[in-house]
C-alpha cells in the first residue's frame, strides 16, 4: 500500500491524517514536504492508519520534533496505532515526541477556541 496525507487545517491546529506505510523513499519525502508547508501553531500527525514505520520514518518523526522545538511550533503524534506505538516505545522516541490521545486534542482545541 502507498502512503497518503490528508491535511485538516483549522487555523491554529493542523492535523495530518496519514495512511499507509511511512517508510524510506517517497512516503518520507511526502510527509517532510507537507509538514514544511504548514504554518499553524500545532501540527498533529494522526498515526491511526500508519501500517508500517521503518528507520527513515522514525528518523523523520524525530527530526520534525527537533525542528518544531527550534521554530516554536508544537508537533505531536495523535492516536498512534498499536504497531506505531510499539515502534515508538522500542526506539524510545515515545520519550521525545509529544503523544496525544484524541480526547486530549479535543480538550486543547476547545481551550484554544475559548481563549
Amino acid at each position: 500500500m502507498s502512503f497518503s496525507v490528508d491535511v485538516l487545517d483549522s487555523g491554529e491546529f493542523v492535523v495530518l491524517k496519514c495512511t499507509g506505510r511511512l517508510v524510506c523513499g517517497a512516503a518520507v519525502e511526502l510527509l517532510r514536504v507537507v509538514v514544511s508547508e504548514q504554518r499553524a501553531e500545532w501540527i498533529l500527525l494522526d498515526a491511526e492508519h500508519i501500517e508500517a514505520l521503518d528507520a527513515a520514518g522514525l528518523g523523520l518523526l524525530a527530526g520534525l520534533a527537533r525542528e518544531a522545538c527550534v521554530t516554536g511550533t508544537l508537533f505531536g503524534v495523535v492516536n498512534s496505532s498499536p504497531r506505531v506505538q510499539v515502534m515508538l516505545d522500542v526506539t524510545q522516541l515515545s520519550s521525545v515526541l509529544s503523544l496525544y490521545g484524541l480526547g486530549q486534542v479535543a480538550r486543547c482545541a476547545r481551550a484554544g477556541s475559548a481563549a
